[in-house]
């Protein structure tokens, strides 16, 4: 079982002490951790308002977490305290990873385009897309970005390597850092 998660360190406006959501990508979840690596359960539950391969997620300007869905091609918005869904902030965007909100307010997301529908000999060279959507109502605007290889980690910040040892399978873990 390979396991896939991405972190995200947080400081809510709520608490004190920062926490970390891990995306779990095969378990369809965000679990969440104490600053000190201890597992506090899950954020968002299984499957929650559908998600379906978790990957990148962001705090929005409203205090809302938001999660690019990478199997259902959407973007979703959870609670930003409590993690209860709230909506589909993007109805559809293609295998979308990471995902910041700009200075401009509006939501950028990194997205593998139409990279499975290729054949099998141009996958090497296929690039991919950032996508911009309006922040307040999850519109599209245009494709900002195009013929990237594979954008990740569109605001990446380092974290202590030690948490890294806290995940279930830290060798098989695909993290992507974002500190909010």
């Amino acid at each position: 079982l390979i396991l896939l998660a991405v972190l995200c360190v947080v400081a809510t406006p709520h608490v004190a002490e920062s926490k970390v959501l891990v995306s779990l990508r095969e378990a369809d979840t965000i679990a969440l951790f104490d600053d000190s690596g201890n597992s506090m359960g899950n954020f968002v539950s299984a499957g929650s308002g559908g998600l379906d391969g978790p990957v990148g997620m962001t705090y929005g300007p409203d205090g809302n977490l938001y999660v690019s869905s990478f199997y259902g091609n959407k973007v979703l918005r959870y609670h930003g305290t409590t993690g209860a869904f709230l909506d589909t902030f993007v109805a559809s965007v293609f295998h979308p990873s990471d995902l910041k909100f700009g200075p401009d307010g509006n939501l950028y997301v990194a997205s593998f385009g139409d990279l499975l529908d290729q054949p099998p000999a141009a996958m090497p060279t296929i690039g991919t897309d950032v996508k911009r959507f309006n922040g307040a109502t999850g519109v599209p605007i245009d494709t900002f970005a195009t013929g990237l290889q594979m954008p990740a980690g569109l605001d990446p910040k380092h974290l202590e390597t030690d948490l890294r040892t806290k995940l279930p399978d830290p060798e098989e873990a695909q993290i992507s850092i974002q500190v909010v």
